[in-house]
């Protein structure tokens, strides 16, 4: 997880929390606000369940094309406007874009593979074996 910082068309900041699962590399969250502060951000550290979010180097590329594609392609004229944009290119980005590192699936359906694969390892599996 990271930050990344803009501006609406009035000046405004606009503070968005980046949030990239390690193993699947889907865009789990995208929070954007004018301010975040600690209560604010340890309670929507809590509601993120689908993985297990870590600071790593894969989030500084996320963050570069999330600036790129996103942020500099727009110019916000509200926070309203610029969480619809941003939810609509997270989307995008987990759903329509295939990644080679993931075998040429796109985050959100390696996820879904992910899942199953973990739901046929029964309770009485040898762990060590895998």
């Amino acid at each position: 997880m990271d930050f990344v910082f803009d501006r609406t068309a009035d000046g405004r900041v606009i503070k968005s929390l980046t949030v990239v699962d390690d193993a699947t590399h889907e865009a789990v969250a995208i929070v954007s606000e004018r301010a975040i502060g600690g209560l604010s951000l340890t309670r929507m550290l809590f509601l993120i369940e689908p993985g297990k979010p870590n600071q790593n180097a894969y989030i500084e590329s996320f963050n570069g094309h999330f600036r790129d594609e996103c942020l500099n392609e727009h110019w916000f004229t509200s926070l309203h406007q610029a969480r619809a944009v941003i939810e609509a290119w997270r989307r995008e980005y987990n759903e329509e874009r295939p990644k080679k590192g993931l075998g040429g699936l796109t985050p959100s359906a390696y996820a879904k593979q992910l899942a199953l694969k973990n739901d046929k390892v029964t309770s009485d599996s040898n762990p060590g074996c895998y």
